[in-house]
């Protein structure tokens, strides 16, 4: 079974607060930043944040699409940019306040 946000990442940290104590397997929580490339055109690269935790092998994950780069306009490829840093962050913060390990990537089958 898997849990999906894609709503906020407060309401993923609220979660992730009331199991962060003894639930957590091995008590590490993985995110990320991914960057796909589009298939309308290869200087387009869509940004998501992921970050995920597993509860006896379920995973609970939170998937946030945080827009598009597209290589022409900086300012606004700067937004994105920090919006993706800003979900993560939140997450690192969250994390760090109940001791629980953040580590990169995700895991195997969370983003379908």
């Amino acid at each position: 079974m898997k849990v999906k946000f894609y709503s906020t990442t407060e309401e993923f940290c609220a979660e992730l607060e009331k199991d962060a104590i003894n639930l957590i397997d091995c008590q590490i929580v993985r995110c990320t930043n991914l960057y796909e490339a589009s298939g309308l055109s290869p200087n387009i690269h869509h940004v998501t944040f992921f970050a995920a935790y597993s509860i006896d092998g379920e995973i609970v994950e939170l998937k946030r699409y945080c827009g598009d780069i597209w290589g022409i306009n900086k300012e606004a490829d700067q937004k994105v940019q920090d919006s993706a840093a800003a979900q993560l962050k939140t997450v690192k913060e969250t994390c760090k306040r109940l001791k629980l390990e953040v580590r990169s990537w995700f895991f195997e089958g969370v983003t379908q």
